[in-house]
């Protein structure tokens, strides 16, 4: 027995020293990572502070004690300073998901899971999540711009019905494509409602629980069978 945990033990160090080392990134990269994250840190802050339309360029560069051509070079618009804190919180969105029970379980509970856990990241920063949201709407939606963070969204959402639909609970004459557009269009007007100070936390899980019920129950009545 004790040989057998012996070799099992090296077998397991000759794995381990088999697989690469993670590079560590020289010093000029971790200063370009360094001055990027100081950049988005001072621009969440007076975003907090001022609101996003109130912050300027310049005062961003002077939070993050850069100059203003730095903060360009980073971010080439104060838009892209909204995608990357978007992509922050998308990537944390992510991560909770990624445990292997969150990916189990009907369609259904999957995306009302994603979505409750996008509210709960909404409610430890409401403030940033509103601005997030507006922008959000505003490039994708309104004017038609690539939004890598709402394509992500439609991604997953996309997946989860695909996936659905192969284990025959979402009927096959059933386009997922659309069914995640209307699933993201529902969630977004929730939180619209939310971020804009018309509905409480508690409120938009129960409006999200209704809509998700009117999407995958649908609204023709049923007749009874006799």
């Amino acid at each position: 027995m004790v040989n057998l945990v012996s070799e099992s033990t090296n077998s397991a160090r000759r794995r381990s020293s088999d697989e690469p080392a993670p590079v560590r990134p020289g010093r000029r990269e971790r200063n370009k990572l360094a001055v990027g994250a100081r950049i988005r840190a001072a621009a969440l802050a007076l975003f907090r502070e001022k609101g996003y339309e109130q912050t300027t360029v310049e005062e961003i560069a002077e939070r993050a004690d850069v100059s203003k051509a730095t903060v360009f070079n980073y971010f080439p618009r104060k838009e892209a300073l909204v995608d990357a804190l978007a992509a922050d919180v998308w990537a944390r969105a992510e991560a909770a998901l990624r445990r292997p029970a969150e990916r189990r379980g009907p369609s259904r509970t999957r995306i009302r899971r994603l979505l409750l856990t996008l509210i709960r990241l909404g409610e430890a920063d409401r403030v940033l999540y509103a601005v997030l949201l507006r922008q959000s709407v505003r490039e994708f939606w309104i004017d038609g711009k690539n939004d890598p963070v709402s394509q992500a969204f439609l991604r997953e959402l996309n997946a989860i019905l695909d996936d659905g639909r192969a284990r025959g609970e979402i009927a096959d004459h059933v386009p997922t494509t659309s069914a995640a557009r209307l699933v993201e269009r529902a969630f977004v007007g929730i939180m619209l409602d939310w971020v804009g100070g018309e509905s409480s936390g508690a409120t938009a899980r129960r409006e999200l629980d209704t809509q998700l019920r009117l999407i995958f129950e649908g609204l023709e009545a049923r007749r009874r069978q006799p």
